[in-house]
């Protein structure tokens, strides 16, 4: 789960390419989301087939009644068991 981050340091963006080519599973929680795949196209290439979910709202929303935002983070969760 990558939470707020711009995938801008092309250092921390070659780790986590080589993951995701190794069967990482993604979950993005950015004010943008899907918009920050945009910084590296590696990233985004891989995306399409490694997120397994995203979301735009804050974190603080889903722990605070908002019931929509909690279904969204639970698909990383939901996701996470089902792999175990």
């Amino acid at each position: 789960m990558a939470i707020g981050y711009s995938f801008g340091d092309a250092h921390i963006n070659d780790a986590v390419t080589e993951a995701l080519k190794e069967g990482l599973k993604l979950f993005i929680l950015a004010p943008y989301a899907l918009d920050v795949l945009k910084n590296d196209p590696r990233i985004a290439a891989a995306a399409k087939s490694q997120l397994i979910g995203f979301t735009s709202r804050p974190l603080s929303k889903p722990f605070g009644g908002d019931r929509v935002a909690h279904a969204e983070l639970m698909k990383f969760s939901t996701y996470q068991r089902a792999a175990d």
